[in-house]
């Protein structure tokens, strides 16, 4: 139990899985029905879930975010409450065109078993689901970083203290070999006047 939710797995008799239908599709397949699936998704009415076969809704969850994942275990977890309008844009962008790519690119290098064919294809493949960078207006604007603002980025933080202590050894350094001139500089000027004086008594 995780706040009152039953987390635990489903008891499934041997007989019902024995009957249920295997998986013939190829990883490929899998993948292409996968950005089929969620570049059709109504995003803005359903809630992405696993534990029901029926839909979820927005409205019966109460959460108001552009991409909704509901967590298994923490049933009141959003997993994508951090997704702002520009990254759902970005995302539905990504499974649009990928759909489209992997659906309609095909090689064009006839020796399907030649050693380079794979990760040539592969590369294709991915140069063209390519959308650009994702949107950074949720990151730091110091290090890029997801989960803090500017002000109190840690590695700007950092920077601050290096520089302050950096600041501060320059200027006891400074201070300690102005000192020391000083001091050279009187040493020097009482031995004159020493000098002087012995002079005088001996004269």
């Amino acid at each position: 139990m995780v706040e009152n939710w039953d987390t635990s797995y489903a008891q499934v008799e041997e007989a019902l899985l024995k009957s249920w239908p295997k998986n013939k599709e190829s990883c490929a397949q899998l993948l292409i029905g996968y950005f089929d699936y969620y570049s059709r998704f109504d995003f803005r009415n359903f809630v992405v879930q696993c534990r029901r076969e029926m839909t979820l809704s927005k409205m019966e969850k109460e959460w108001p975010r552009p991409i909704c994942v509901e967590d298994p275990f923490d049933l009141n977890h959003n997993l994508s409450s951090g997704v702002t309008k520009k990254m759902f844009v970005f995302i539905m962008k990504v499974f649009i065109n990928s759909r489209a790519v992997f659906m309609s690119e095909k090689p064009k290098m006839t020796d399907h078993n030649h050693a380079g064919f794979h990760l040539m294809y592969r590369k294709v493949l991915l140069d063209k689901c390519h959308q650009g960078s994702a949107p950074s207006d949720r990151q730091c604007h110091s290090c890029h970083r997801i989960g803090h603002f500017y002000e109190s980025c840690p590695f700007r933080m950092q920077g601050k203290d290096n520089r302050r202590r950096y600041t501060s050894n320059s200027t006891n350094n400074s201070y300690r070999s102005t000192t020391g001139s000083i001091i050279t500089g009187r040493r020097q000027r009482i031995l004159m006047v020493l000098e002087i004086d012995w002079a005088i008594i001996k004269g």
